[in-house]
């Protein structure tokens, strides 16, 4: 909760970990949970986007936000 964006790379790299791991397991004792990287996978990007998203927002309010209101 603290540090999201740690987590969303955490979730990326054990996503695509598990999904490598899935597919090169032997045909005869296949592995299940392909499902559940790829939700891995997608909840990471999304996390990520959205920590990008508020870096840009912070850094546009910090810098413009001050400048629109007058303040130097």
């Amino acid at each position: 909760c603290v540090l999201p964006f740690v987590g969303a790379i955490v979730a990326i790299i054990c996503g695509h970990l598990a999904r490598s791991e899935i597919r090169n397991s032997s045909p005869d004792q296949r592995q299940e949970g392909d499902g559940m990287a790829v939700a891995g996978l997608v909840l990471g990007y999304v996390q990520l986007a959205f920590c990008l998203l508020a870096i840009v927002v912070l850094v546009g309010v910090l810098f413009f936000g001050f400048a629109l209101w007058g303040w130097h």
